[in-house]
């Protein structure tokens, strides 16, 4: 089973918007006139960020030919051991035969490749949608260091994305930046409660955050260059489930042909 790598994955992603994998097929065209999926059974990764829209998409993959569309849920322990693999969540449950597509930030699913997860990368899915809050003293990135940021997750696309952040403004993310990942923390309540000094946050964390008024924005990726350039979120299926199934990787991807 040959695992996508790194460089693999790059040359995907800057060709994913035009063209979509030649290695499948996977045009724009419609596919009214492709063969149907040859299971009509998958599996999603359920997804609460409210950048997706799991009902809508069930309707539309029911239009596609698949009979039972099953979603699955994170859980804490999925969570806890992608961080202890270094790798970000959706890759490993992919990687373990949880799901068969998943959605996560693009350096979560490059740190699955690294951990040596069998995945492939079908298409990228949004631009920005995360936001990085301070304290009012906070006025940009350089001025973390020293802070205190949370994050949802060790290894679920946030703190990968400030860590290149940081990266790139002069810091040691990590030796300057003091980090909150564990979830049962509840990072997103201590920035509230004015505990901690940073929060990276992705919808509807960040609308939340927005309506209590605590602190202010000092990045985006909705607004801000060159992150607002970039497709964040990516969507991913298994090596073995892309080329066991060629034609329900193509309408999974794009269903009803977009």
């Amino acid at each position: 089973m040959r695992t996508q790598t790194r460089r693999q994955f790059l040359t995907t992603l800057s060709l994913a918007g035009a063209a979509g994998l030649s290695e499948l097929g996977l045009g724009r065209k419609s596919l009214a006139g492709e063969p149907p999926p040859e299971t009509g059974t998958i599996r999603v990764l359920y997804d609460r960020v409210t950048c997706i829209a799991p009902l809508v998409l069930q309707e539309l993959l029911r239009a596609e030919g698949f009979t039972d569309i099953q979603y699955i849920e994170t859980t804490e322990e999925h969570i806890r051991r992608a961080d202890a693999a270094k790798s970000g969540f959706a890759a490993d449950i992919i990687a373990h035969g949880e799901v068969d597509f998943a959605r996560d930030f693009a350096p979560s699913l490059v740190l699955g490749m690294n951990a040596g997860a069998p995945i492939k990368i079908l298409t990228g899915l949004h631009l920005g949608c995360f936001e990085i809050f301070g304290k009012d003293e906070i006025r940009g990135l350089a001025d973390l260091k020293g802070k205190t940021v949370g994050t949802m997750t060790a290894n679920a696309g946030d703190r990968p994305l400030l860590t290149i952040m940081a990266s790139l403004v002069g810091l040691d993310p990590n030796k300057d930046l003091h980090w909150v990942t564990d979830p049962s923390l509840q990072p997103m309540n201590l920035y509230l409660e004015g505990k901690i000094d940073a929060f990276i946050g992705a919808p509807p964390a960040l609308q939340e955050i927005r309506a209590r008024n605590i602190g202010h924005v000092i990045a985006s990726s909705i607004t801000d260059r060159p992150w607002s350039q970039y497709y964040c979120c990516m969507l991913a299926t298994s090596t073995e489930f892309a080329h066991k199934y060629p034609a329900a990787t193509k309408r999974a991807r794009h269903p009803e042909g977009r």
